[in-house]
């Protein structure tokens, strides 16, 4: 198993989150930096709540959507990784 995916990620303490409609937004609120995550992105963004690791994460969106368990975990990867350029996330 990866390395990333024991790792617990929460929230960014300057980022605050909104749910309009199917998409969440986020803001980091010392930069104004706004980001816009779909539906799945926003479901991602909800589990990534500091207590569990992105393992846990992965196999309940696996129980949520139909896509395999190599691809779900290359799609969060990526969603992490993406996050963490745009410093809207750390770790636990």
């Amino acid at each position: 198993m990866d390395v990333l995916l024991e790792r617990i990620p929460a929230h960014h303490p300057q980022v605050i989150s909104r749910m309009i409609e199917e998409e969440t937004l986020l803001l980091k609120v010392d930069t104004g930096q706004v980001s816009v995550l779909n539906e799945v992105g926003g479901s991602i963004w909800a589990l990534m709540d500091g207590n569990r690791r992105l393992a846990d994460i992965v196999e309940q969106l696996g129980q949520t959507y139909r896509v395999e368990r190599q691809q779900l975990e290359s799609d969060v990867q990526v969603f992490v990784h993406e996050l963490l350029d745009r410093d809207m996330l750390a770790w636990s």
